[in-house]
């Protein structure tokens, strides 16, 4: 049931932080609020020593 509400996303982990674009996210509402210049959303910065893994993928059985 929840596979057809959450479908499984491609991938487990890019390898990156995203941390400084989530921030970024959080305060553009403020930044359109007030009128203040644009400001380009940041890239995600890779994390060294880690490699993208793709997610495996599982058979379903039929037991219907």
């Amino acid at each position: 049931m929840t596979d057809l509400i959450y479908p499984k996303v491609a991938t487990d982990d890019d390898a990156c932080d995203w941390t400084n674009v989530i921030i970024w996210r959080m305060n553009a509402g403020a930044r359109a609020r007030s009128r203040s210049v644009y400001v380009p959303c940041p890239r995600p910065v890779p994390v060294p020593g880690l490699t993208a893994r793709v997610a495996k993928k599982i058979k379903k059985n039929k037991t219907c």
